[in-house]
């Protein structure tokens, strides 16, 4: 009896996790030939983990967001080593920690927090079943909802914090959501293989606004884009109409990856700066100036950029995390003790106390001080409007020390997937729930050096504000954007 229903257990992981074994069985041979090739011992971990934690977390017609938001940090993660390995040196660097313990920690650290989210998703799928609903919406009104919704965008900057400071956070959220509507298009006309045009412009007029922001907002529009050409590759097709549409769809993604690649090259290493000098320098209200203001750095930065510098700068930028890590194992605990939870105490303290039932919750300005502090680096802070992030690993390691800091990721995996898993229940559709997850995983958990109480924060705000609309008017959402 106990092997049957086993065995039952086992085709269900299968047909839900359909990547699982295969990407394992493929991380194991690549990891051990490689580690047998160049006797590299992080290299052949970085391998099997990456296929490992993909494997795991991609669930069977649900957009893979999980799986990309570990995969992005993966990168963060791995970079500096590898480029250093290549070039023998990190550039512009002068100090720099053991990269070999910081990457195998890191790595470690991916797989028990995958464990983690895995074990918090299935625990609420096999506590409350959930059919699959999968709808087809309507593509044009998906379109005039994106316009009508971003068309603020155009005429003006909204800060939530200027309409109310208190409950800015909730406001922000209430402005996520319409991201929603976009990522459905891009997903609904990928699905359905029709209203493409439709997708490319609405795909601009929200991006067009956004470059002229001071972060890297236009990433956000790239991303929600390449996840939704992820959602609808189904490289585990055994048919073959549907096994030729993924070796298509695979192409197009090896050509998005390289436009946000290149796209990033071009934004670090020749535009950030001098893209933040402008602002600062000169007084642009609405979006638009900003945009031709934009045009007009990008003009100037574009022709003198220099293709190993901003590769260096990329590179650098994208593995500033990792770096910090580093120095944070070199300093705690031969400088500077273990702090015993103070930094979990203080994320979950500020999470727990929402500022519109406690206004005189002290604001938690910037992270700079955390890599100040613990990794011994004078990085820009407040004082110039900058925030410099310490990886919530490294935050788990200075509370914790090792064993701690896996325990600690193991846990805090399980909330992720509780949160994931609580959001795809009260979705109405399999389609609404990707399209919420996704955005909400993308603003909250992509980036490896995400300071724990920001993120905490981030997610419990997004938790309540998009499961309570979900509630009150997900159903009513979906009946008036489905095709009848």
């Amino acid at each position: 009896m106990n092997s049957n229903v086993n065995s039952v257990g086992l085709r269900e992981d299968l047909l839900l996790y359909p990547l699982q074994g295969k990407f394992l069985l493929l991380g194991i041979i690549a990891s051990v030939t490689l580690w047998l090739a160049f006797l590299s011992f992080p290299t052949a971990l970085a391998l099997f983990t990456v296929f490992a934690v993909t494997g795991i977390l991609w669930r069977r017609d649900e957009a893979p967001v999980l799986a990309f938001c570990i995969a992005f940090q993966w990168v963060s993660a791995t970079a500096a080593y590898f480029y250093e390995k290549i070039t023998g040196y990190f550039p512009d660097l002068l100090v720099l920690g053991d990269t070999e313990r910081t990457l195998i920690l890191s790595l470690i650290g991916f797989m028990v927090l995958t464990v983690g989210i895995r074990g918090g998703v299935d625990l609420l799928a096999f506590r409350f079943k959930r059919e699959a609903s999968v709808s087809h919406y309507d593509i044009k009104g998906l379109f005039y909802g994106v316009i009508v919704l971003y068309s603020a965008s155009w005429l003006v900057e909204v800060n939530p914090k200027l309409i109310n400071f208190e409950i800015s956070e909730v406001i922000a959220r209430l402005f996520d959501f319409r991201t929603v509507i976009l990522f459905l298009l891009f997903l609904s006309v990928l699905q359905q293989r029709r209203g493409y045009l439709y997708a490319m412009i609405a795909g601009a007029w929200v991006l067009i606004p956004s470059v002229g922001s001071y972060h890297a907002a236009f990433t956000q529009v790239l991303f929600l884009f390449f996840i939704a050409l992820l959602s609808v590759w189904h490289p585990w097709a055994r048919i073959a109409s549907q096994r030729l549409r993924s070796r298509k769809i695979a192409l197009t993604l090896l050509g998005a990856s390289m436009l946000i690649f290149f796209m990033g090259l071009l934004w670090i290493g020749s535009m950030q700066h001098a893209w933040r000098a402008a602002i600062l320098s000169r007084s642009m209200e609405s979006p638009v100036e900003k945009v031709n203001e934009f045009k007009s750095v990008l003009e100037s930065q574009v022709p003198g950029s220099d293709f190993q510098k901003s590769l260096e700068s990329f590179t650098r930028r994208l593995s500033s995390g990792f770096t910090y890590f580093s120095l944070v194992l070199d300093r705690v605990p031969s400088y500077l003790p273990h702090e015993g939870g103070k930094l979990v105490r203080r994320a979950v303290d500020h999470c727990l106390r929402p500022r519109f039932l406690f206004p005189e919750k002290p604001f938690l300005g910037s992270n700079s001080w955390l890599v100040r502090l613990y990794a011994g680096i004078p990085v820009a802070g407040e004082e110039s409007g900058t925030s410099v992030g310490l990886p919530y690993m490294a935050e788990f390691y200075i509370d914790f020390g090792v064993m701690g800091m896996m325990i600690a990721l193991l846990v805090y995996g399980f909330v992720l997937g509780l949160i994931y898993q609580g959001l795809v229940l009260v979705s109405p559709s399999t389609q609404f729930a990707s399209a919420v997850v996704t955005v909400i995983f993308i603003q909250q958990f992509l980036t490896f050096d995400g300071e724990i109480a920001y993120t905490l924060g981030g997610f419990l705000n997004s938790l309540v504000v998009f499961g309570a609309i979900l509630l009150i008017m997900g159903r009513w959402l979906h009946r008036r954007l489905v095709l009848s």
